[in-house]
């Protein structure tokens, strides 16, 4: 079973290189864990949670309704202040929100990565909770 402890100290390892806030959003866009290093946290995961709560529904649906291995499997959003990554984690999505300056390829590796640690832990929860 997914510790609460454990999957903080997992998101925590993707905080460097420019990486200031990772983020668990289950599908309807709310926040399940989040970690940060960023100065105003709490108010930096109530603005990702608003920013990508509706992205997250439109793009599930198009990942589950398409489930291919060429299917889009990540996202990355560029903005004049930051970039955000998302990805597929099981049944909900990963959120990278990270510096201008991260390179998109560093951003993209840490949502693979992320993906791989956490696929098979947060699949089994869902299939619990069920």
């Amino acid at each position: 079973m997914l510790q609460q402890a454990t999957l903080v100290k997992v998101l925590n390892q993707a905080l460097s290189g420019g990486v200031d806030t990772v983020a668990l959003l289950n599908r309807k866009g709310e926040v399940h864990a989040c970690v940060t290093n960023h100065p105003d946290g709490s108010r930096r995961g109530e603005a990702v949670a608003a920013v990508l709560s509706q992205s997250c529904v439109a793009l599930q649906d198009a990942f589950r309704n398409n489930p291919t291995p060429d299917n889009l499997q990540q996202t990355i959003f560029l903005f004049t202040e930051g970039k955000i990554g998302t990805a597929v984690a099981g049944p909900g999505f990963l959120v990278i929100v990270a510096s201008e300056k991260t390179p998109t390829g560093s951003i993209r590796l840490k949502l693979q990565r992320l993906q791989g640690h956490l696929e098979q832990p947060l699949s089994e929860v869902e299939s619990n909770a069920l």
